[in-house]
């Protein structure tokens, strides 16, 4: 354990989350990240377009797959319980 935060989601751009339903050792989640790069102007996320005409946000969804013995359902119910509280 490192204690270590590797990455950080806010939870409206988590859109779906799950455990391996056999040995529940998987932990997975699908995340849409927005990266930024130098260019052109865009309008971002929230319908703003970006006055410094020097960045261009590119966005995507990525797939994370975490391994735990132990957590991997903990976090995925966890989670679930996150999405039933805010929606």
């Amino acid at each position: 354990r490192t204690h270590k935060i590797l990455h950080q989601f806010p939870l409206y751009n988590i859109s779906y989350c799950a455990d391996e339903k056999g040995v529940k050792k998987f932990f997975s989640f699908i995340a849409k990240t927005v990266k930024t790069r130098e260019g052109e102007t865009t309008t971002a996320t929230n319908g703003h377009t970006n006055g410094s005409g020097s960045l261009k946000t590119e966005e995507s969804h990525e797939c994370f797959v975490f391994i735990s013995n132990k957590l991997a359902s903990d976090i995925t119910l966890t989670i679930g319980q996150a999405f039933d509280l805010a929606y």
